[in-house]
């Protein structure tokens, strides 16, 4: 015996598509979660490549002061971006100094090289001044290790 209703309600063989559709979720405050772990890599990693370069060992507020993408975004602190650099998941999990600040040697430009994209690197080489890509990675390979 159907009642009323269930004689005027379509039903559809998949549930899902009978689940309750929220609207669109509301805009997240700019902030710390402004960024993704992977954006801050992104704006990161150049920077990382040239301190290093510089032989320049580099707070994470030193980073930070240095990416005004961030403080136009809205982001406060350097919190996640500290968390980027270091031992985040995905992030660059970079060696560090005195358990301070992030160390100019070969790992640590290495690992930033790595996470950038051929376009980044391309234009990297040429902010650095060297001719080719072969030319910075040698002179990654160059820079101290960690460890020494």
């Amino acid at each position: 015996m159907q009642t009323e209703y269930e004689t005027n309600v379509e039903v559809s063989e998949d549930p899902m598509a009978r689940l309750y559709q929220p609207g669109p979720a509301p805009e997240r405050s700019k902030g710390l979660a402004a960024f993704r772990i992977a954006e801050y890599v992104e704006l990161a990693a150049p920077l990382v490549i040239k301190a290093c370069l510089a032989g320049e060992a580099l707070s994470t507020r030193d980073y930070f002061d240095r990416l005004p993408q961030l403080e136009a975004a809205g982001v406060r602190r350097a919190n996640a971006l500290g968390d980027s650099l270091g031992k985040a998941r995905d992030g660059l999990d970079l060696f560090r100094e005195n358990r301070n600040r992030i160390a100019a040697c070969r790992e640590n430009a290495a690992r930033a090289l790595g996470r950038m994209s051929d376009a980044d690197r391309e234009s990297l080489v040429t902010e650095c001044g060297f001719e080719s890509l072969d030319q910075l990675v040698d002179a990654i390979n160059e820079l101290p290790l960690a460890a020494e």
